[in-house]
């Protein structure tokens, strides 16, 4: 799918913010009563617009991955060594995906996964030695981030109302 007829700015104070509808009260209503709160110190809002609508939103921050994450040192450990053989950190950093909605209208063409892969990049050419994406995926999106390749990070969460999970993007190379 081309997206060239959408655009993408970050959200800033007296932005006005065209209609919008996920079909999930809690995404819908993040964007308009929340995310003008959290500007710049907590996170970073994108709206994706096209011709006076939100097609859809997703907000970046910093985060990292440690073993309260994971949930015992020893299973931290494993993980750690898994993919950092040799350095030894309390924690790694990580460009957090917190929030993600895509307008009822707008699904299933693609542009969830195209956000996704404009996160991965942006975390890339960060500059700051940043290799993972993290995200606290909702159980109905999930399907969707394993499809974008996210893996658990840890299975102490099964069975609650978000999972969390992780892009290596070391994955990028693999292709």
């Amino acid at each position: 799918m081309n997206f060239s007829g959408f655009s993408s700015d970050p959200l800033i104070p007296g932005k006005e913010i065209f209609p919008f509808d996920y079909g999930n009260t809690d995404i819908n209503e993040f964007l308009i009563d929340n995310a003008g709160k959290y500007l710049l110190d907590l996170a970073v809002t994108y709206l994706i617009e096209q011709r006076n609508l939100t097609t859809a939103y997703y907000c970046v921050s910093n985060d990292k991955i440690s073993a309260e994450e994971i949930g015992s040192s020893h299973a931290f450990e494993r993980w750690r060594v898994s993919k950092f053989p040799g350095i030894r950190l309390r924690d790694y950093p990580a460009v957090k995906n917190g929030r993600l909605g895509v307008s009822n209208e707008f699904k299933r063409i693609g542009l969830g996964t195209f956000i996704l892969d404009y996160v991965k990049e942006l975390a890339i050419n960060l500059g700051s030695g940043c290799r993972f994406i993290t995200v606290d995926a909702k159980i109905e999106s999930i399907e969707f981030y394993q499809k974008n390749r996210f893996e658990f990070l840890t299975p102490k969460d099964e069975g609650k109302e978000t999972r969390q999970m992780y892009f290596d993007l070391l994955k990028l190379t693999e292709r």
